[in-house]
């Protein structure tokens, strides 16, 4: 019985040190080949953590997204999950209006959109400023936008607010 025992605990550390490793495998080094519908492209992470920050300071992830397909790809549809969340994109030196939710946009930066040509790559930059929407914990925010009018990316920041 104690043999038993013994298996079971050890078992059971084994498989939480598993989880811990593979739940805490920083994201933002990775970069991902992703095949759809729309054509392929590389994504820099889906997710990214900010860390711990105060409620006073804003935070910026840097997202790239790069058209690793034949064909052109037209981003559109950029929005936020949160007033506290901007989302700007930068593609070959031009740079979009400050993106936010709907309610907050004008009908100009709902409509922006731009082209991205095969090889090329656009610069996604995601903020969050807690003192927009003051909240403490953890907290996750995402953006997303649109590949060819089709298929949604979804771009979340996470950060713990002291």
């Amino acid at each position: 019985m104690t043999k038993f025992v013994l298996s079971v605990i050890a078992f059971s550390i084994a498989a939480i040190l598993a989880i811990y490793f593979i739940g805490s495998k920083n994201t933002k080094e990775n970069t991902t080949s992703i095949e759809s519908p729309v054509g392929t492209y590389e994504l820099s992470s889906e997710k990214m953590d900010l860390g711990e920050m105060t409620v006073d300071v804003k935070k910026t992830a840097n997202f790239t997204f790069k058209n690793t397909s034949s064909e052109k790809m037209n981003l559109s549809k950029f929005e936020t999950s949160c007033n506290c969340t901007m989302t700007e994109v930068k593609i070959n030196g031009d740079t979009s209006p400050m993106f936010n939710m709907p309610a907050h946009m004008s009908s100009a930066e709902k409509a922006w959109n731009r082209d991205l040509a095969p090889g090329e790559t656009a610069e996604i930059n995601v903020t969050y400023e807690p003192a927009l929407m003051p909240v403490y914990g953890p907290i996750e925010r995402y953006s997303t936008f649109k590949i060819n009018n089709f298929k949604e990316i979804r771009l979340t920041v996470a950060a713990t607010v002291k």
